[in-house]
């Protein structure tokens, strides 16, 4: 969530990370099942619908795309319109304790699909 479109920026379910590179707040997102990216030819490549839950909302989302328009309508409630990108916004928690942009995970699973290596999983 936008520091500058949040009105209450210590609101609850808001998560301020020192150790992560972004002025954006947080908000906890668990997957409910495993996600997938869909990787098409020379496409960019497109997560599959997976259930999540928003904790601090005690909401369910049918996909993480979803999760990222019901988060900022209960946050950025200046903002006119409620869709965000989860590449670019959403972290995940890599198996070495660090926490790793999602398109810096879809590029390298692109990179290992197109290699024929395989894939990586996070858990």
């Amino acid at each position: 969530m936008s520091p500058h479109l949040v009105e209450d920026t210590k609101a609850a379910g808001l998560i301020a990370k020192a150790d992560m590179l972004t002025e954006y707040r947080l908000v906890e997102v668990r997957l409910l099942e495993d996600l997938y990216l869909r990787i098409r030819g020379d496409q960019e490549g497109r997560l599959e619908y997976c259930q999540c839950l928003i904790p601090a909302l005690e909401k369910e989302a049918i996909s993480l795309n979803h999760a990222f328009t019901v988060i900022p309508q209960a946050y950025e409630t200046r903002r006119k319109s409620h869709t965000g990108n989860a590449f670019g916004r959403a972290y995940a928690l890599s198996a070495s304790q660090q926490w790793v942009l999602l398109d810096d995970l879809r590029l390298a699973a692109i990179t290992l699909s197109r290699s024929g290596l395989g894939f990586p999983r996070l858990r």
